[in-house]
């Protein structure tokens, strides 16, 4: 064999070694990765307000932002969901304001305040439906007053727990978690413990599937 043909041949096997090599990793990169389950103590904190039956098939977990516009339009499915699925879904709200909505702390403490009275839900979903009126304001508080005048509160018991910030290390508590969990934007959904990646207008779906 002569010299140069077998540089011919030792070419051709690095060729083929590198094609092939290429190949497997192409494939390992394009693999599906497994979903991994997160830190069920971590995703769910004890005193995360909550709505469903503690032992439904399907748990759904939001970090969201009130001031958050598509928090906002999430709302809605999310509430479509649990009026669809309230024997079999278990849904936890967990809030994570991001740094550039200034007025997003302040509303998940008057949802919180409003919580100490039993009307979490019902301050939640008014601060999500008027977030027009309170997100540009200078000041939100009064908004916020008045929406616990309209929901019956006990004003000084809310007034209180607003000048003091009772609830925000368990806003902040919130982010921290999000952190730790990979939450980078709002709204963040983790569907039975995993990470769930198809934006809520693909919640319904998914559930049903989930379901079945």
């Amino acid at each position: 064999m002569t010299g140069e043909a077998k540089v011919l041949i030792g070419v051709g096997v690095v060729t083929l070694a590198l094609f092939v090599g290429g190949i497997l990793m192409l494939t390992k990169n394009n693999a599906s990765p497994t979903p991994q389950t997160v830190d069920s103590a971590v995703l769910m904190r004890e005193g995360s307000f909550r709505v469903g039956p503690a032992e439904a098939p399907i748990t759904l977990v939001e970090f969201s932002d009130y001031q958050c516009p598509y928090c906002a339009q999430a709302q809605a499915v999310v509430d479509s969901l649990i009026a669809k699925y309230p024997d079999q879904l278990l849904f936890t709200y967990r809030h994570f304001p991001l740094s550039q909505h200034r007025h997003a702390v302040p509303a998940a403490e008057a949802a919180e305040a409003a919580g100490e009275q039993d009307k979490f839900w019902e301050m939640s979903n008014l601060i999500f439906e008027r977030q027009d009126e309170w997100a540009e304001a200078s000041d939100p508080l009064p908004i916020f007053q008045q929406y616990a005048e309209e929901l019956e509160l006990d004003l000084e018991q809310f007034n209180q727990a607003m000048s003091e910030h009772t609830y925000q290390a368990k806003i902040l508590q919130g982010v921290a978690d999000g952190n730790t969990l990979g939450v980078n934007s709002t709204p963040f959904f983790f569907l039975n413990g995993q990470k769930f990646t198809g934006g809520y207008n693909a919640l319904p779906a998914a559930i049903e599937q989930a379901l079945q």
